[in-house]
């Protein structure tokens, strides 16, 4: 071990006091995991579906938004 502190989710090289204290790297510290698929994506980038509980990658929102209005009948 060379005595360095390390990220608990990536192993990257801890830099700044505040990455320190959290235990996580910057990258880490900005990213969630997508409630559906499990990718990690960039918090500001995350969105919340009216048809799925949690975060949801932007991928992930856009299928579950088609293929639940898919299902419903036309408005017409």
């Amino acid at each position: 071990m060379d005595g360095l502190k390390r990220c608990k989710q990536c192993n990257k090289i801890l830099q700044s006091t505040f990455e320190h204290e959290e235990g996580k790297c910057e990258d880490c510290l900005l990213t969630e995991p997508c409630s559906n698929c499990g990718e990690m994506v960039k918090t500001d980038d995350m969105v919340q579906s009216f048809y799925a509980d949690g975060w949801l990658c932007p991928e992930c929102a856009e299928a579950i938004e088609k293929e639940a209005k898919h299902g419903l009948p036309c408005a017409s």
